[in-house]
């Protein structure tokens, strides 16, 4: 069989390309402290705290940039992602964020908030009321 020369010196160039590792990055998910289950928010008393353990970041993190949602009967509309975070564009390297304010649709009952940049991690369960 015959080879074509342009097919053995596209194979040869291939052949001779330096192939690096791909840089392995680390998932971060740090612990949410507040809101815990003790945390009551309330719907007319804004701003509202979120923070979390920062003491031990990966020495490669994947994205610092975090988002906050608010997540209601363990489900977060995924339809609203990502337009309708509690807060965004924040450092997660910060250790918290205040939520400024709730989507006006809120109502009193228990939920969580999810925390998202490197990967995603949901607090304890938590209470707004009125």
């Amino acid at each position: 069989m015959i080879w074509p020369a342009h097919l053995i010196s596209l194979l040869a160039l291939v052949a001779s390309l330096p192939f690096s590792k791909a840089k392995s990055l680390d998932v971060w998910t740090p612990q949410i402290e507040i809101p815990n289950s003790t945390t009551i928010w309330s719907l007319r008393n804004p701003p509202y705290l979120v923070r979390w353990n920062t003491s031990q970041p990966p020495p490669e993190v994947s994205n610092y940039t975090g988002a906050v949602y608010l997540v209601h009967n363990n489900l977060i509309d995924y339809g609203k992602l990502p337009d309708h975070p509690l807060a965004q564009g924040f450092n997660l390297l910060s250790g918290e964020v205040e939520v400024q304010q709730l989507p006006c649709d809120t109502k009193p009952g228990t939920y969580q908030v999810d925390l998202l940049g490197d990967s995603g991690n949901w607090s304890a369960n938590f209470t707004i009321v009125e």
